[in-house]
């Protein structure tokens, strides 16, 4: 392309420096395209590939390939790439060639071509440099960190020397294969424009029908790591949160609510699943991890039969998700969802019914411009969800929206944070709290002061505001399509978040501030209004609760499989069978006082520990502690030796086992476990019978679980918490 000289005496114009730039756009944006959809069709994402080289060895290379049935829609939407990639290179050639033209000093439209097309390609690969080392280097840092501006500038002028350099292969292709080249590539963006216009077809999913005609559509809002006790409607004072409050007024809060596990993928899983963490088998956060076959909310409502005899069938539902943290599609998590959205990962909406629209949200400049998008406004992720929620006002939707405004970093916006934060603050804090901040006050590095505690907690509280802000435009958006007095309202989070109390911070814990959560439902007519229960409650209730609100057949319940199914000896269907049992019920016999329900456990665990409440009294164990049969008595009782050696070495020994009355001692500052192993209990006391009586609910668990204790694989952050307890880090401030 472009090899016709021009005489050297001749002052070429602007015109040939437009040629010479559309020639080299259009030669790197097919380079570009053969490089980046390739690997987008063998299922490779350079940014995670290292993680699978470590884990599946040379198998990475085949971890992700794609079956035989699904290249022909791949090779399809590559195809496409070639018309975004080649046209869009063309267009900014010839923009480059344009504003260049007075530093292209070589003569000839050969020489210009050559000199914008390593520049060009160098950019393009100077880019995915640094897009795909983002991961691997200073992963921690914001981008805006000075470190990590250094790298990108060094790995930019890496890929234009190298670009520069790999010019010079070009003069070595055979003459016959440069003349092929434009009919080949014009070939393809002609076959990427007529795909184009197949893949672009409205869909006609959700559409009213007579199935469901009379049930409501979902609205779903899951704020990451939202306390349960920062709202006007719990009582908290001084708290600026105006839509939440009027939503409790006008239906249903439930104030002992608690989450499986007190991090994100987990505690989702049974979100969505019905299901405890052993159950639906996603117990970890790891990249690449993906569970296995569970049935979410989202796909129940396109399989399960209403309570009438009639069946929904796939379609009677279009089904959103719209996602800022880093519960992925790639996860399984958002399994049954037609369209989705994951702000942290860089994927802008995706309609999993288009080839192309899926194809194009793992290139390069789609992810890119997500992530600026993200970057630039914090509604980014409101707006998508209220904008999808108005385009399908006429149809029968389910609109899943994660929040993140309450999770690291606390950076609230500037009209969340006034209300809360102090002005005079001088300190570390002053902008926003992270999680490099955390880890520096787990390892003992940084003191926090009394200031800097309620710093932290104010940037928190103006991360609460803004979220019932976002929520408020969720609520106006349905009010102004019309729909919502047909709209069931759920608001809840995954889990809470510690701030300073038993001197932590953040998640992961298995303290009540971790766990405990806030859960509102709201649909005019059907959920009563201003009715709060303080019956203990989980998230795993609310799959069951919203499938009986809808009118649909619950799920078969754990405890309905037969005894002689023993969950970690059965195989074939019975083993499907129990795996696709659910472990919560529903809550609207609660809500309609149809029914006190049961007496509930409440089950929870990470990585290290687990835990049991039963309202009143709750005991958490360090999985590793966790043996068949009675308590171990060497776990409470008072041995000569214990406290020497608890005074000499790790306190994390005291932790094995911690047992509270929460009647007493709701901020678990009291750990009668240890007043027990001290011999400092009273005689009279019940501690003893209580620990016993939760234990064996522990031990009986074990049983019904499909995946045993010692199948867990904690996560990088257990492993980090596990060394912080063992080094008697305690984070400056207790309680």
């Amino acid at each position: 392309m472009g090899d016709t000289p021009q005489s050297a005496a001749a002052s070429p114009g602007r015109l040939t420096s437009v040629r010479a730039g559309i020639n080299a756009g259009a030669l790197s944006g097919l380079v570009a395209a053969i490089v980046e959809g390739g690997l987008n069709v063998l299922g490779v994402d350079p940014s995670v590939f290292i993680y699978h080289l470590q884990k599946f060895g040379l198998g990475a290379i085949s971890h992700n390939l794609p079956g035989w049935n699904e290249l022909p829609t791949l090779l399809g939407a590559w195809a496409v790439t070639f018309l975004f990639y080649c046209g869009g290179g063309m267009l900014v050639g010839a923009l480059a060639g344009s504003l260049l033209h007075s530093r292209l000093r070589r003569p000839t439209l050969t020489g210009r071509y050559e000199l914008l097309l390593g520049w060009m390609g160098g950019c393009w690969l100077g880019t995915w440099l640094i897009w795909w080392s983002r991961q691997l280097v200073f992963s921690s840092l914001p981008f805006s960190d000075p470190r990590r501006l250094v790298l990108f500038a060094v790995l930019m002028v890496v890929g234009i020397l190298i670009g520069r350099r790999a010019v010079r292969l070009r003069r070595r292709t055979p003459r016959m294969v440069r003349l092929l080249i434009p009919f080949i590539m014009l070939a393809l963006m002609a076959g990427g424009g007529l795909l184009l216009g197949s893949y672009v077809a409205k869909s006609s999913r959700g559409r009213i029908n007579d199935r469901n005609r009379d049930m409501p559509n979902v609205l779903l809002v899951v704020v990451d790591a939202l306390r349960h006790d920062m709202f006007g409607f719990s009582g908290a004072p001084g708290m600026r949160t105006p839509r939440l409050d009027q939503l409790a007024e006008e239906g249903t809060v439930f104030r002992a609510a608690h989450a499986q596990a007190p991090f994100t993928w987990t505690s989702f899983g049974s979100l969505l699943t019905g299901k405890l963490p052993r159950r639906h088998g996603l117990v970890s956060m790891r990249p690449g991890l993906r569970w296995g076959q569970n049935r979410t909310l989202a796909r129940c409502l396109e399989e399960r039969p209403r309570k009438d005899g009639v069946a929904l069938q796939e379609g009677d539902f279009v089904r959103g998700a719209f996602m800022t943290g880093t519960v992925s599609h790639g996860s399984g998590l958002l399994d049954g969802f037609d369209v989705y959205l994951e702000a942290m990962v860089g994927h802008g909406q995706v309609d999993l019914h288009n080839p192309w629209s899926l194809f194009r949200s793992r290139l390069l400049p789609w992810l890119i411009g997500a992530k600026f998008s993200q970057h630039n406004a914090s509604t980014y992720v409101v707006d998508s969800a209220a904008r999808w929620i108005h385009e399908h006002r006429h149809q029968r939707f389910m609109a899943l929206v994660h929040l993140y405004s309450t999770h690291t970093d606390y950076n609230p916006d500037m009209d969340c944070r006034e209300p809360y934060v102090d002005p005079a603050y001088q300190g570390p804090f002053e902008q926003l709290f992270n999680a490099q901040h955390r880890v520096l006050i787990e390892k003992g590095s940084y003191q926090v002061t009394p200031e800097d505690k309620q710093q932290i907690t104010d940037l928190y509280r103006g991360g609460v505001t803004q979220a019932d802000r976002d929520i408020g435009v969720l609520l106006d958006q349905l009010a102004a399509s019309g729909v919502s007095r047909n709209t069931l309202v759920i608001v809840t989070s995954d889990h809470g978040e510690s701030l300073g109390e038993h001197g932590r911070w953040e998640h992961n814990w298995m303290y009540e501030d971790n766990l405990r959560i806030p859960l509102v439902f709201a649909w005019p007519g059907r959920v009563p209004k201003g009715l709060e229960i303080d019956r203990p409650v989980d998230s795993i209730d609310l799959l069951p609760t919203v499938l009986d609100l809808m009118g649909l057949e619950p799920l078969e319940h754990a405890s309905q499989l037969p005894r002689e199914l023993e969950p970690q000896i059965v195989q074939g269907e019975d083993l499907e069978r129990v795996q696709a049992a659910v472990d919560g019920i529903s809550l609207l016999p609660l809500m309609e006082g149809t029914g006190p329900g049961p007496e509930r456990l409440s089950f929870s665990e990470n990585g290290r520990y687990q835990s049991v409440n039963d309202g009143r009294w709750k005991l958490i164990v360090r999985q590793r502690r966790m043996v068949p049969g009675a308590l171990d008595s060497s776990l409470l009782e008072s041995q000569p030796w214990q406290a020497w050696w608890e005074a000499q070495h790790s306190p994390a020994d005291a932790l094995d086992v911690r047992l509270f009355d929460l009647e007493i001692d709701p901020a678990e500052k009291l750990n009668l476990a240890a007043m027990l192993r001290k011999g400092e209990a009273p005689r009279s006391n019940s501690f003893r019978a209580e620990a016993d009586r939760l234990w064996q609910t522990l031990v009986d668990l074990e049983k019904r679980m499909p995946i045993r204790r010692d199948m867990l694989q904690g996560s990088a952050r257990d492993g980090e918490n596990e060394l912080f307890e063992a080094l008697g880090y305690g984070g400056g401030i207790d309680g």
